[in-house]
């Protein structure tokens, strides 16, 4: 159960007890139904499901005729209470706990963290057993004419408050099963008023007013306090705010000429750059909805997208024929292709000035979705507000800030990396993607503009901690008083790294697309001192809401889903009702309040923030972007000749380079090949760096694909090398063990012909390889000589070995 000690405990190890006393209607009533055992273990098993978040609980079980505990095992299924009192019958007939001559040996006490001992119930004195080896003994004594509740605990365990609410917990489940044994257990929650007062109350974001004015509006305030300030700079191109004001009024201006109207779908397919910011804030002042396409994507994927989200408008850096040939297939005629460079030629008349609502559609982005199909999520004005002045107020933006933007413009925190500055005067400077790869140009860089806030996922965090560690301290992002880390679980161990390097704060930031981006932040000076990094407290104007899977609340501490509520749930997916109506739900707790289902785990801490505790589904993150495996294997599905096909993870790797795909096929089919029709429908980083062709699919009992057999595969799936491939020089042995590691390959599978992208190299992991090498190669180097033998030899002459 979740151990929450008192704040100011010293750690020793001190016996106290809890004492409640059971109502006399509530003990009349057990007394009455026949099976008191049965339904006293029912509610212990209720209230300990969940505590733990586990279906299946297991206690130490006394009773008058077991001198010493019994392991009681009992599975709570949804069901009635009667139910509930039925399997607790059973589970008590099978530990013996009726008989005293039951054949199941007894456990020592000791072996047992938490013990029920209902000796008390009866009148009996429990005796023979002090139960000192247990962390927490649920116990009854008659005092009266009814029983008390003993909560006997460490107190290096639980503190008061902790117990008190689980004394309540168990009153409450004994009230529920009495009143209405044949009701559903689990349309009910234990949470008392008091504590879902709490919860509402002390765990959610503080309640802030938004401006009246939409985003767009409050840049154009902006621009009359600041016109010759730097507001974006791109390579060697500066924009200040009058004339990135000018160009979004032209861009406005021009969609609104091609017939845009109030809410219409304009995508975005540019190239990060100058005018890209310019095109953001020219759809919303044209009261346009943005969704950013990747110019790189493949043509399918686009074609896809624009097929579900319907887009009035197409803003292009240049018309091809590819652009051309997916609007054609996927739109009707009132649908326009529209040039960067026509758009940003209107006539600058000034802020066309439509009126934007609140609660008006504001951008589309697309995630990946489990049945192979993208979703795209839909998020207003108002929330995208209230996470825009999140990050200005949480990081304490100012107009002497230059801000970092370095994400691709189709990962949700590219937004605020480029326009949550223009609300205070503050500038960005947007990162190629080349600079980006380099660890050495984005450190170089960010120290020529003078970077004081950047964001990264947390394998980007490990390469640079690593190349930091090899710079002078004067040349480490001098600038830079905030590095914020968000995309992916961060691990403890690269913080407490990160601090042995520096004093600059990080802030570990989690949230969802639909829930209008970062939901929490937690700022952190110092390594935290729990055994993960928590995701923090929410942002203004948000709750976090712990849910079981009937959408009730749960306990402090418990584990459950994560759900979030207020002003950051956005509208649903666009044109998809069905998957609308499974994630964006109505509240149990208050049917007037919308939760976004983010399909996370997490709990609250003692402290008050929220731990992150992973997934339960098959959702993954890639370098930030949230990629569902089910997309990946529907893709493969879709190649002729591909009869089934299943993606895993490895295990202790990461995700770019640990996806693999497995296949099987009517006639043989080359990885190569499946590489190759992926890459026309996924993005990069969603391709598999390992596949591999089985005669059939490993199944479970219920003849579904053994995933799990699939994992146990992964480490035989390797080709050995050929004989004689082995790598032969020192430089080649040393460099074929950075592969293992890099790579999650086994060391006999390496050999000296083997081409780094072909066993599983992605981008990411050549730039860990540079680091790992120490800046002996570049990342040119490596994609010009992606063979090891090769890549070896090049080592070797740039060192002069």
């Amino acid at each position: 159960m979740p151990r929450w000690r008192s704040s100011g405990h010293s750690g020793e190890a001190v016996r106290e007890t809890y004492e409640v006393k059971i109502p006399v209607d509530v003990y009349r009533a057990v007394s009455g139904m026949g099976s008191q055992f049965a339904i006293l273990a029912a509610a212990y098993a209720k209230v300990a499901s969940v505590l733990t978040g586990e279906r299946n609980i297991s206690v130490g079980y006394r009773s008058a005729e077991c001198e010493q505990p019994r392991l009681l095992q009992m599975t709570v299924q949804e069901g009635s209470w009667l139910s509930l009192i039925g399997e607790s019958d059973r589970a008590l007939r099978v530990c013996g706990g009726y008989l005293s001559g039951g054949q199941l040996s007894a456990r020592t006490v000791s072996a047992f963290g938490t013990v029920l001992d209902v000796t008390g119930w009866t009148g009996h004195k429990s005796t023979g057993t002090d139960h000192g080896g247990s962390g927490l003994v649920w116990g009854f004594d008659m005092e009266g004419d009814a029983p008390l509740l003993q909560l006997t605990y460490r107190t290096d365990f639980y503190g008061e408050e902790c117990i008190t609410r689980y004394a309540g917990y168990y009153v409450h489940a004994l009230e529920l099963l009495v009143c209405n044994p044949a009701t559903e257990h689990h349309d009910h929650t234990l949470v008392s008023p008091d504590e879902l007062d709490a919860h509402l109350r002390e765990l959610s974001g503080p309640a802030v007013g938004l401006p009246a004015e939409p985003f767009h509006q409050l840049f154009s305030d902006q621009v009359a306090k600041t016109p010759g300030a730097l507001a974006v700079k791109y390579g060697d191109q500066e924009c200040t705010y009058r004339e990135l004001d000018q160009l979004a009024s032209r861009i406005a201006r021009c969609l609104l000429k091609h017939g845009l109207t109030t809410e219409s779908v304009v995508a975005v397919n540019l190239q990060r750059s100058v005018e890209w910011v310019a095109a953001i804030i020219g759809v919303m002042r044209a009261g346009g909805a943005y969704l950013p396409v990747d110019p790189n994507w493949p043509t399918d994927r686009l074609r896809a997208i624009l097929k579900q989200a319907e887009p009035r408008v197409l803003l292009v850096d240049q018309v091809t024929e590819d652009i051309r040939s997916a609007v054609t297939d996927s739109l009707d005629d009132a649908a326009r292709i529209v040039t960067i460079g026509a758009a940003t030629a209107e006539p600058a008349n000034g802020d066309p000035r439509i009126h934007v609502s609140a609660n008006q559609l504001a951008y589309i982005y697309f995630t990946s979705g489990s049945t192979g199909e993208p979703k795209g999520a839909m998020c207003e004005h108002a929330g995208m507000m209230n996470h825009l002045l999140a990050k200005v107020e949480d990081l304490d933006i100012t107009s002497g800030d230059m801000l970092i933007q370095s994400a691709p413009a189709t990962f949700d925190i590219s937004l605020w990396q480029a326009i949550a500055p223009l609300l205070v005067g503050a500038a960005t400077t947007i990162m190629s993607a080349d600079t980006v790869r380099d660890i050495d140009d984005f450190i170089v860089e960010a120290g020529n503009v003078g970077a004081t806030v950047i964001q990264v996922v947390p394998s980007y965090l490990e390469m640079l901690t690593a190349r930091l560690s090899e710079i002078e301290p004067t040349r480490r992002l001098p600038a830079v008083r905030h590095v914020v880390v968000t995309g992916e679980a961060l691990k403890k161990g690269l913080v407490e790294r990160w601090f042995e390097l520096c004093d600059i704060p990080l802030t570990n930031a989690y949230g969802a697309t639909e829930a209008s981006d970062d939901t929490t932040h937690h700022v952190m000076h110092r390594p935290p001192a729990s055994a993960s990094v928590p995701v923090g407290r929410p942002v203004r104007n948000v709750q976090v809401l712990i849910v079981d899977e009937n959408l009730q609340l749960v306990p402090l501490g418990a584990p459950g889903e994560i759900a979030f509520a207020g002003v950051c749930v956005g509208r649903g997916y666009i044109n998809d009702e069905k998957r609308t109506a499974a994630a964006f739900v109505e509240s149990r707790i208050d049917p007037a309040l919308r939760m976004y289902r983010t399909g996370d785990y997490g709990r609250w801490g003692q402290d008050g923030v929220l731990e992150f505790l992973g997934r339960r589904d098959e959702q993954i993150k890639i370098r930030g972007f949230r990629v569902e495996l089910g997309e990946i294997e529907n893709a493969m599905l879709r190649i002729d000749g591909v009869r089934d096909a299943a993606v895993v993870v490895k295990h202790d790797v990461d995700t770019d380079t640990g996806l693999v795909g497995f296949y099987t096929s009517t006639h043989v089919i080359e990885a190569e090949t499946i590489r190759e029709a992926l890459a026309e429908v996924l993005p990069e980083y969603m391709i598999p760096p390992h596949l591999c062709r089985l005669s059939s699919m490993p199944l479970t009992d219920n003849s579904k694909i053994d995933k799990k057999a699939l994992l146990n595969e992964v480490d035989h799936a390797a080709v050995e090398r050929t004989e004689g491939a082995a790598p032969q020089t020192a430089t080649e042995q040393m460099l074929a063990g950075l592969w293992v590691e890099l790579l999650g390959l086994s060391a006999s599978s390496v050999g000296r012909n083997d081409d780094f992208f072909d066993r599983g190299g992605s981008s990411l992991s050549a730039i860990r390889l540079v680091v790992k090498l120490g800046k002996q190669v570049s990342l040119l180097d490596i994609v010009n000589s992606p063979v090891l033998s090769d890549l070896a030899a090049v080592i070797d002459r740039k060192t002069g070995h």
